[in-house]
């Protein structure tokens, strides 16, 4: 058998070959593969030998090396003395154990990059500096002692959490990045100054914990999608959710999401998912491309306040609104392009309600919505809109219309031409307890008349 010791007095891995019998033949290469994967280790201990306590020095390090982008520095009881970073460094983690309790510290101009196995801190003091510090595809966890953040760029890509210690912000920023990367933020007693989130991915996720209390400051950029379980404030200004491929933004059950801004783009939708939303300062809402999900979502007795709100676009998604409140008094118009939900009868009356899209189908649920007029635009004659029973549509005086129709409710169409050409033509499917009146004196365009029960 072939073991590998550490011998810090020959400044190199010592090789031990154990040989039973039968001997094991053992060729050169294999030998000098095993040797050379034991010259560095996995984890590389700081044993300050060098007496300067410096980052840079390699006899500060149990190898005798510097750590490199493949190592963990780990520092613990074997030299619990100070250490300055004075060099950009690049390492696979830094790990600061419960016996170390002394003070590691950014000097200025040196920036911290560290990859997969992330930054671990259960005691001692980290003092950042001036200079970034990154941590790409790993998480940041804080356990004991005392952290202070750069004052510049502190960013990461994976998990942030707050178990026990102090940390203090120190007016840099703290961005949470990555592609699809999910992070989940626990908070502990953290308090953020300035918070970015900028997932390139809209299914790269952003988890706030129940306890934070996150500000993403006014005019934000934002990527990636957030579900929020704490606090969370949009400020003013114009919020631009184009980042990554656009936002989602979900706030669960006892969570709370302030939106002040006064226009936003490439949001994908709002849920308020058992928690409150107030986005009281949007006229407009137009959401992007929501992936035939919900765009407009009320459930579980969530709230959802736009009380300056007049237009609202959903744009390839639902407006579903099943339990809770939906609070959008001077709401005018809206335009969906998929299925339109009012079984929890929160939605308000009188508004003009445009179904558009193209093949996207739609039904519709109006529950006790009653609706100032209503179109059917959709530019596909295989786009159905299903009107359900309790459903009472009126599509008004010569009316065109675009996509087919299945009727198990209460349809009107009134006097004048029925234009029924703004797609490819239209169907009309009226089934079992379903009742259609047609008005008109005349229709172009309409490819057929189905009374089907």
């Amino acid at each position: 058998m072939v073991r590998l010791f550490s011998d810090k007095k020959f400044n190199k891995k010592k090789l031990v070959i154990f040989v039973s019998i039968p001997v094991l033949i053992i060729s050169a290469f294999t030998l000098a593969a095993i040797y050379l994967r034991g010259v560095r280790a996995a984890i590389v201990i700081w044993d300050g030998d060098a007496g300067d306590n410096l980052w840079s020095s390699p006899t500060n390090w149990d190898s005798d090396t510097l750590p490199i982008s493949s190592d963990i520095a780990r520092f613990d009881n074997t030299s619990d003395t100070n250490v300055t970073i004075d060099i950009d460094i690049d390492v696979n983690g830094i790990y600061i154990t419960s016996n170390y309790t002394s003070i590691i510290t950014q000097a200025s101009g040196s920036e911290i990059y560290i990859r997969n196995n992330g930054f671990i801190q259960d005691n001692g003091t980290f003092l950042g500096g001036d200079s970034s510090i990154y941590i790409v595809d790993g998480s940041f966890t804080l356990n004991g002692g005392a952290f202070t953040s750069t004052s510049d760029m502190f960013s990461t890509e994976r998990n942030w959490t707050m178990n026990g210690g102090t940390f203090n912000h120190n007016n840099g920023t703290i961005r949470f990045t990555g592609s699809d990367d999910d992070t989940t933020l626990t908070c502990g007693s953290a308090i953020f100054n300035n918070t970015e989130f900028r997932k390139t991915a809209y299914h790269g996720y952003l988890t706030i914990q129940p306890g934070c209390n996150i500000n993403l400051g006014d005019a934000p950029t934002t990527g990636g999608s957030i579900r929020n379980y704490g606090t969370l404030t949009i400020g003013t200004g114009h919020w631009d959710a184009s980042y990554s491929d656009d936002t989602w933004l979900y706030t669960y059950t006892g969570a709370t999401t302030t939106i002040n801004s006064t226009s936003v783009s490439e949001l994908r939708g709002l849920q308020a998912l058992g928690g409150t939303i107030s986005a009281n300062s949007l006229t407009t809402l137009i959401t992007s491309d929501a992936q035939d999900i919900d765009g407009i979502n009320v459930s579980s007795s969530g709230s959802l306040s736009m009380t300056s709100l007049t237009t609202l676009d959903v744009n390839n998604g639902h407006i579903t609104l099943t339990s809770g409140t939906f609070n959008v008094p001077s709401l005018t118009t809206v335009n969906v392009e998929r299925s339109f939900n009012n079984s929890g009868n929160l939605f308000l009356n009188g508004t003009d309600i445009t179904f558009n899209g193209s093949d996207d189908d739609t039904t519709l649920t109006c529950g006790n919505a009653t609706f100032n007029s209503v179109q059917v635009l959709k530019t596909a004659y295989h786009g159905y809109l299903t009107i359900q029973p309790g459903c009472n549509i009126n599509l008004g005086d010569a009316p065109t219309t675009g996509g087919s129709i299945r009727n198990y409710g209460t349809l009107t169409i009134g006097t004048g031409h029925w234009d029924a050409s703004y797609s490819d033509d239209t169907w009309l499917y009226t089934y079992t307890g379903a009742t259609t009146t047609i008005n008109s004196t005349s229709v172009s365009e309409l490819r057929g008349l189905q009374a089907l029960g």
